[in-house]
């Protein structure tokens, strides 16, 4: 249904679909289903309702550039990911750290800016004559990359001088401010600088749901991009994309997956996957799960091919005079 109030934020067209809508409770469910920790769903139901002002949000597809986001537009604040890094953390190893560093490799005495660095995994791969500076919101983070050499900001405001390098791995999808955000980096780039950056991408976000009933949920991911939206944005800072490809298919990507589809089971208490995950001692939670893991895979083999499918992209773009 098209809603000719809303515009899209990256192209600014009017033609923007009304996708779907969910209620805070159904945001908090998708990261802790009440059955598994009660008291952290409240939180985070009561955290989520704080920052949008109301017990839902709506969410739309520009049809121009087929951009998708969340309204109210707004990202998760410092409070909200303090309760989602309760569960999880940061990642150690991420595919496009490979082809990031096949970029990178040949390059001398460069200095370089991960933005969401998490504790550093990334620039703790590069050669030792880089110049490494990370972007994170968290002082205790900072603190930690510090001890590894690293400088820590806590904005891009902070940073002075012009950098090879800028690098996004999977974090403009929770930032609502991406205009200015991508201004910035694009101020701070040496001409032929580089910016490399990797984003989920929409179409396989938006498949997500409607094959495992697990939304891509605001307030974490408020932005879901395509190759044109970015593309869109990109241009209009002086930045021109040189390399863009996408995830690879893979059968590691068959578990995290049918997780997915096992924790959209868990917010429904008639399921057994509710009552597992009211198990508090892990070893035994994983246990359970195991055992009805390959009944709730054989559920998913007919989108087999979609199990194993990339769900995200990266690309490089250039900073042109």
């Amino acid at each position: 249904m098209l809603n000719d109030s809303i515009s899209c934020p990256i192209c600014y067209s009017k033609d923007c679909s009304l996708v779907n809508k969910y209620s805070s409770k159904e945001s908090a469910e998708i990261i802790c289903p009440p059955t598994r920790n009660k008291d952290r769903f409240k939180r985070l139901v009561k955290v989520i309702e704080d920052l949008w002002q109301q017990d839902h949000c709506e969410i739309y597809r520009c049809s121009n550039c087929k951009f998708g986001f969340a309204i109210p537009f707004l990202g998760g604040n410092e409070k909200y990911y303090s309760i989602l890094h309760e569960q999880m953390g940061y990642p150690k190893w991420r595919w496009e750290y490979s082809l990031a560093l096949k970029e990178i490799n040949g390059t001398n005495n460069a200095r370089i800016v991960d933005i969401g660095a998490g504790e550093g995994n990334f620039l703790l791969d590069l050669p030792s004559n880089f110049d490494r500076y990370a972007i994170e919101s968290s002082s205790t983070t900072i603190g930690k990359l510090a001890k590894n050499g690293i400088k820590g900001h806590k904005s891009i405001e902070d940073l002075e001088g012009q950098f090879d390098y800028f690098c996004m791995f999977q974090v403009l999808e929770h930032i609502s401010e991406s205009e200015v955000v991508i201004q910035s980096i694009s101020e701070r780039l040496k001409t032929n600088g580089k910016l490399i950056l990797s984003v989920p991408d929409a179409d396989a976000m938006f498949k997500q749901e409607e094959i495992l009933n697990h939304p891509d949920m605001p307030p974490n991911h408020i932005n879901k991009w395509s190759k044109e939206s970015l593309q869109i944005l990109l241009n209009r800072h002086q930045l021109e994309i040189t390399d863009f490809q996408f995830e690879k298919k893979s059968l590691k990507k068959v578990i995290p997956r049918v997780h997915l589809r096992l924790l959209a089971n868990a917010s429904k208490p008639k399921r057994i996957e509710s009552w597992i995950y009211k198990i508090k001692n892990k070893p035994i939670r994983v246990f359970f799960l195991s055992i009805i893991f390959p009944f709730v895979l054989l559920e998913l083999l007919p989108h087999f091919n979609y199990l194993m499918k990339g769900g995200a992209f990266y690309l490089v773009a250039k900073k042109v005079a």
